[in-house]
């Protein structure tokens, strides 16, 4: 598993019974060593094929000193095999005084996030947060999803 500014992963696997499951708890390690960001994935389980509303969060949980993060992107890679659909729109939810907004790409693989001015500071307990319904994959295996800021 790769941590880094480069990215993370975030796992997906499914069960005998054929559950999906995330495993998160993922911190992201910013340019500094005391600036850091959590991701999150709710809900962490699916049946194969299911279609549910999900929410991936960003948090700053790192900023040492008081200090602020700049975050101006993100982009969340969706595992093959998974349909996000977009209606009408991808939902933001971000801590007061933030813009951001969520695009998912032209083939559907990627959902694009972006602050406002694409460089927005995170003070420590910042967040964004995107809200899509994806349709899990029909065909048991695993599957990964990956953050990269």
């Amino acid at each position: 598993m790769k941590y880094g500014m480069e990215g993370t992963r975030l796992w997906v696997a499914t069960t005998a019974a054929m559950i999906l499951a995330l495993t998160l708890g993922i911190m992201l390690q910013a340019a500094r060593s005391d600036r850091v960001f959590s991701v999150t994935i709710d809900p962490t389980a699916a049946t194969v094929g299911e279609t549910k509303q999900y929410t991936i969060t960003i948090t700053n949980v790192g900023s040492g000193g008081g200090a602020s993060a700049n975050l101006g992107s993100a982009i969340i890679q969706v595992p093959a095999g998974f349909t996000v659909t977009v209606s009408p729109e991808l939902a933001i939810s971000t801590s007061p005084g933030k813009t951001w907004k969520a695009t998912l790409n032209g083939t559907g693989t990627e959902i694009l996030l972006s602050g406002d001015q694409g460089n927005d500071t995170f003070s420590p307990g910042d967040f964004v947060a995107v809200v899509f319904t994806a349709t899990a994959s029909g065909t048991a295996g695993a599957y990964e999803w990956t953050t990269t800021l």
